[in-house]
């Protein structure tokens, strides 16, 4: 697991040890400690050559849920040769017609982020270019990508998700108040 210590990647790593697999987590660790059951080793994507340490050993799969293209053409570079699978987390923000058009694997997509990620502005052509990397290096049938919407449960430290069932938990009167918006997408 490339992460693994906080939101996605450690609600990903703690399924995975309940399910029984052997979890390496590759992170730098500033941000939480790996879950119960998985080991670390401490690596920093933004180093040339950060994930050296896991890139000498052998893994059945890798999962990367990251948004810079840099972190992604160097994992792949490093772990594209050990690695049987990559599993990449992406978005459904990649589709050029989201949140009203196609969104199905075949839909357009936005174009790819050129140069490096600077900022929140960057996150759909950001996880193009990564999707983009993570096929040229480890082709079609060694690669896995994920294109979920909003991803929300424990450790999720946006404020995005919890609203909404926050609010029906806790109503301040017999309705609650929602938007006027039938034909959006769920």
């Amino acid at each position: 697991m490339l992460g693994g210590t906080t939101f996605l990647g450690r609600a990903t790593t703690l399924s995975a040890v309940r399910r029984g697999h052997d979890v390496t987590c590759a992170a730098r660790g500033v941000s939480g400690s790996p879950a119960a059951g998985a080991s670390f080793v401490a690596a920093d994507r933004d180093e040339e050559y950060g994930l050296a340490e896991v890139a000498a050993r052998r893994w059945d799969a890798v999962i990367d849920v990251a948004r810079d293209p840099r972190h992604v053409r160097r994992a792949v570079r490093d772990l594209g040769p050990v690695t049987a699978q990559y599993v990449f987390v992406s978005t459904v923000n990649v589709y050029a017609g989201w949140p009203y058009g196609s969104d199905d694997e075949d839909s357009e997509r936005v174009a790819p982020l050129v140069g490096d990620w600077s900022g929140p502005e960057d996150y759909a052509a950001g996880k193009v270019a990564c999707e983009d990397a993570v096929w040229e290096t480890m082709g079609r049938s060694r690669t896995t990508v994920v294109r979920p919407a909003l991803i929300g449960g424990p450790g999720d430290r946006s404020g995005r998700s919890g609203y909404w069932p926050w609010r029906f938990a806790n109503p301040t009167g017999a309705h609650v108040l929602v938007p006027d918006v039938p034909h959006q997408p769920c």
